[in-house]
């Protein structure tokens, strides 16, 4: 049980950090960037990911 933890919290943190460095890359986050802003893009990112994840779910069930 420990393990799986283990890989949830490794693919969380994966999963914020894949979203952190997209919103550097393409320019919304800079060196004057706040702490909030920078939370209310994770959890945007976040939302997203659930959405297109569980869209692509629901089309592999539907076929």
């Amino acid at each position: 049980m420990k393990t799986l933890f283990k890989y949830i919290f490794y693919l969380i943190l994966i999963a914020i950090l894949y979203i952190v460095i997209s919103a550097m890359y393409n320019g919304d986050m800079n060196s004057s960037t706040t702490v909030g802003e920078v939370g209310n893009q994770i959890k945007t990112g976040a939302e997203k990911m659930v959405s297109d994840t569980a869209k692509v779910v629901e089309k592999g069930m539907n076929e």
